[in-house]
């Protein structure tokens, strides 16, 4: 029979190695397998609906569960939940958002991961995918010569109308302008509470085009890493705005959004050629 102090040096020394494995592991979802973590998912109009779960923990795991769980507006708690047994020490799992009467989950996520020393989990936002307006192409009026200053600015509107959503958490807005000098041009997106945010003010010198084409759009996302005013035309892929559109944070978004296209000097033209919302909500 071991002696009381073995014991407790044994008993110690199993807690302590729990403890340990306890707060080694650690989870994320991705838009490849490993890659960086994304707190916000969903915008389907331009990837595939393809994500991975990622797991890294400190050896061998003999049973590993993946286990996400999605909270829709009014309706019940979907679940994705995979088992893989002796994977590790890291590990990547495909999934993909489900769809309820037609409709891709939007709304708060968990993802929890659980191995034989521990578990973790990281929050996530389901975004709606992008909403595109339906009353484009929309061709851009030219500055008007008619007086000091050098003309008037002429305005073109496109809107698009959103339902179903809780309170703003995140917007991105995608835009496709066809225009032959962009730097004529200011961009300001109005939302249903009349919240004004000038997102683009008048850069790329000579050049033309926001975006080339409908996947090839400009993004304006308060996450990208690189302003707007640092790109050049046609200004492909993210940005962050001149604007900030975490402005419309809390706001209720259904309604009538407004994207308002100003023309500020003569001899240009132009097109909306198409432009979107991807808004994720509480």
């Amino acid at each position: 029979m071991p002696k009381r102090s073995s014991v407790i040096l044994c008993v110690l020394f199993v807690i302590s190695a729990s403890s340990v494995f306890a707060t080694a592991i650690s989870c994320s979802v991705s838009d490849y397998p490993g890659g960086p973590p994304l707190t916000v998912i969903g915008d389907m109009s331009i990837t595939k609906n393809i994500y991975w779960m990622n797991y890294s923990g400190s050896g061998l795991s003999t049973h590993l569960k993946f286990i996400i769980r999605f909270t829709t507006h009014g309706s019940p708690v979907q679940r994705i939940v995979q088992r893989f047994e002796n994977v590790g020490p890291s590990f990547s799992s495909p999934f993909s958002i489900p769809f309820v009467s037609g409709n891709p989950v939007h709304g708060p996520a968990v993802l929890a991961v659980k191995d034989d020393f521990g578990k973790c989990t990281t929050p996530l936002v389901i975004s709606n995918g992008a909403i595109e307006s339906t009353d484009i192409p929309k061709n851009i009026s030219d500055c008007t010569l008619a007086g000091p200053p050098p003309c008037i600015p002429a305005i073109t509107q496109s809107q698009i109308t959103i339902s179903g959503f809780s309170s703003i958490t995140k917007v991105k807005l995608y835009l496709w302008i066809n225009h032959s000098k962009v730097s004529d041009l200011t961009v300001d997106l109005i939302s249903p509470s009349a919240t004004f945010v000038r997102v683009f003010n008048r850069h790329g010198g000579s050049g033309a085009n926001l975006g080339l084409n409908s996947s090839r759009e400009t993004i304006l996302d308060d996450d990208a890493i690189t302003p707007i005013s640092a790109g050049t035309a046609p200004f492909e892929g993210s940005f962050t705005p001149d604007g900030p559109l975490s402005t419309f944070s809390g706001e209720n978004p259904n309604g009538v959004w407004t994207l308002r296209v100003t023309d500020n000097l003569n001899a240009n033209i132009g097109t909306i050629a198409t432009w979107a919302l991807e808004i994720a909500d509480n």
